[in-house]
């Protein structure tokens, strides 16, 4: 009775195992697509802060660099890790 237990499972259990390489693939891919859409969304947002930068008075715009010079390690990094993936991938994805 086990023994015919196990061969109408066995099916079942290699399907499993079978796939879990492929979600494990998949849930990667959607790792780096979650890294790499933030890294856009940092340079964006350090666009546009550079761009505010030039409103407002003296003390404003002092603030707003100040601002900009914390911020440029990570848009740095998130610069490099859209240049990394367009390297690997062989592609452009925007100018960056």
């Amino acid at each position: 009775m086990t023994k015919s237990l196990l061969l109408k499972s066995l099916p079942a259990f290699c399907l499993v195992v079978a796939s879990a390489p492929l979600s494990v693939l998949a849930s990667a891919a959607s790792e780096v697509e979650m890294e790499l859409a933030q890294a856009h969304n940092i340079v964006q947002s350090y666009r546009e802060l550079r761009d505010s930068c030039a409103n407002g008075n003296y003390d404003k715009r002092r603030e707003c660099v100040r601002a900009l010079s914390s911020a440029s390690e990570e848009y740095r990094s998130a610069k490099n890790a859209i240049a990394k993936h367009e390297q690997k991938n062989n592609t452009k994805i925007a100018s960056y």
